[in-house]
């Protein structure tokens, strides 16, 4: 569907007696779930290299799915015996929206850890880098010579409290949607400030295909620049969250 990521799925399992064989389903996932203190973590563990680069959106998120497919173990109870269970996910097709959901450890954390999370996040996305693709896809993207969605909105809590931010089209700006109001906000960087400054948590991102914007009008494609603004510009009186508190 235009909102649903269709995937693969395998899952393999292991004994004292040899592996088994894998059993794989076909899937679609209507959103993504991200854990906030996992991306924290891996961005701050990603940066705490002398030397490396920044890590990437689809780098953090590789690393997230990954230890999401890592192995665990289950005792049988019929046979008393230890077993390996693997699972990995491979992702077939693109959809027009990619809806990412994060989840947070706490429904009012820190303004550090926002600022941890927003660091880590990037307003573009190039699925085909992000995950595990079949090898077609993986040449296709590699041939690409930009990331594959932008994002489009973002959906944030504060105090029991929904609100959103929408790029607009027309304009190439971010408009705020908080009930009957709606404020224009400016480029990414002004976003996150907001979101800082009244501590809200984002919840649901929604990135859309670049060729589906394209296809729909020039109106779109003037969108385009206002959506990579990068999130470096953040207040520096709300550090990176360290590790320990990640």
């Amino acid at each position: 569907g235009a909102a649903g990521a269709h995937a693969s799925g395998s899952s393999s399992s292991s004994s004292s007696a040899g592996p088994q064989q894998a059993e794989v389903l076909q899937f679609t996932k209507f959103f993504h779930l991200v854990p906030a203190q996992g991306l924290r973590r891996a961005y701050s563990q990603a940066s705490s290299s002398p030397g490396q680069p920044p890590a990437s959106w689809e780098s953090l998120l590789m690393t997230l799915e990954a230890a999401s497919n890592s192995p665990c173990s289950s005792n049988n109870s019929s046979s008393g015996q230890l077993q390996m269970h693997k699972a990995a996910t491979t992702l077939l097709r693109t959809p027009r929206i990619f809806m990412l959901a994060l989840v947070w450890e706490s429904p009012q954390v820190a303004p550090d850890a926002i600022h941890g999370t927003l660091s880590a996040l990037g307003p573009e996305l190039d699925l085909l880098a992000a995950f595990k693709v079949p090898p077609k896809a993986a040449a296709s993207s590699a041939a690409a010579a930009a990331p594959s969605h932008s994002l489009r909105a973002a959906v944030c809590y504060v105090g029991h409290h929904y609100l959103a931010f929408v790029l607009a089209e027309e304009l190439g700006l971010w408009l705020c949607f908080d009930d009957a109001d709606i404020s224009l906000v400016g480029q990414w960087a002004d976003v996150c400030r907001a979101m800082l400054n009244r501590r809200m948590q984002p919840l649901l991102l929604l990135y859309e295909d670049k060729a589906s914007q394209q296809q729909q009008g020039p109106g779109a494609a003037a969108a385009a620049p206002a959506a990579a603004a990068p999130a470096a510009a953040l207040p520096a009186s709300h550090p990176a969250p360290v590790a320990s508190r990640a």
